[in-house]
């Protein structure tokens, strides 16, 4: 099974990822040597205010150009996932259950956008501002988000085609990451209608820990890296044109932005300590003051809440023996003041 340091090189790829983005690492330098980097907007602490510069565009009363709704969307879906594979109800019929695990996996044209969400929800006095997923964005789905088998690395496996593009190696049947995803929800509802909760006894799975966790590297880091940092950034989105018609941020600035909506870190994530920031994901009262950056006694999915990567390099880095989350997202600071 998966443990914390196999997550936590997730993280590490995404740096490298970053780095060759050409953003930057853990300094401020530009490319030149030394020399400090001088642009018109300083690179602030959090992950905010980066201004808008498409010239006469309705922003609509926005003052900032920064945009990652979706993604956070998608890391409450993950968590609601791994969560009604634990509270799903073992009385209903196999098929009843798989739906119900679809509803978060799959989200079929919005099922639970106005739903109320299932987690995180507020724990104690740790306050969470959103209850409903729309209030964060509309429509969004894990599934789709998936390698999908647009890059050819098959041709290298012995015995399976060129073609089969989409190969997952380490599972039988040359299965693509869809396909696997699939088969794993359908096993995860035959195990709880059979008694056994999320472990399968018979493979020794834990559907609660292998599914949300096989996505953040199937869905959330082929996401960021292999097209928002990729060919969004180098040639489909550029930078002198909105990111699509009538939208205030330029294609450039809004695939950074979705890059790193997909780390799942807060917005102050860099401002904190990896203690601090592990703590926020645990909804650790004795840290809602600092989770709670905007003051106003709630703290938001959006921008205060960290999950996903994000959550797993803090808690790898509190132990003191990486700086995975510092330097990730100092690269995304860096390369976003260099964009703006």
């Amino acid at each position: 099974m998966f443990n914390r340091k196999k997550i936590t090189l997730l993280s590490a790829a995404m740096t490298m990822a970053l780095l060759g983005s050409g953003c930057g690492s853990s300094s401020d330098s530009d490319n030149e040597g030394d020399t400090p980097y001088t642009g018109s907007h300083a690179k602030p602490t959090n992950y905010e205010g980066f201004p808008i510069t498409l010239l006469d565009a309705d922003a609509g009363g926005a003052t900032s150009s920064v945009s990652y709704k979706g993604q956070m969307a998608r890391h409450v879906l993950r968590e609601q996932l791994k969560e009604i594979a634990k509270t799903a109800d073992a009385t209903k019929t196999e098929t009843e259950i798989l739906a119900e695990i679809n509803d978060y996996l799959v989200n079929a044209n919005g099922q639970v956008d106005d739903e109320t969400i299932i987690a995180p929800v507020t724990k104690g006095t740790f306050i969470i501002e959103e209850t409903k997923l729309d209030e964060l964005s509309t429509g969004k789905n894990l599934r789709k988000t998936i390698y999908d088998g647009t890059k050819d690395y098959a041709d290298a496996i012995p015995g399976v085609s060129a073609n089969d593009k989409s190969i997952t190696m380490g599972v039988p049947g040359h299965k693509s990451a869809q396909e696997v995803v699939d088969l794993w929800a359908a096993n995860l509802a035959r195990n709880i209608k059979d008694g056994n909760g999320h472990v399968d006894t018979e493979l020794g799975y834990d559907y609660r820990q292998l599914l949300p966790k096989y996505l953040m590297g199937a869905a959330f880091y082929n996401q960021a890296v292999d097209k928002y940092l990729d060919e969004y950034i180098k040639t489909l989105k550029p930078h002198n044109l909105p990111y699509k018609d009538g939208k205030y941020y330029t294609g450039t600035e809004h695939s950074w932005d979705e890059g790193f909506g997909y780390f799942g870190a807060a917005a102050n994530y860099g401002a904190l300590t990896a203690e601090q920031n592990y703590k926020v994901k645990k909804q650790d009262v004795g840290v809602f003051a600092d989770a709670d950056h905007s003051g106003n006694g709630s703290v938001s999915l959006y921008t205060e809440y960290t999950s996903g990567p994000a959550y797993y390099a803090a808690s790898f880095d509190k132990e003191a023996k990486s700086t995975y989350g510092k330097d990730i997202m100092n690269a995304w600071l860096t390369g976003r003041t260099l964009i703006a």
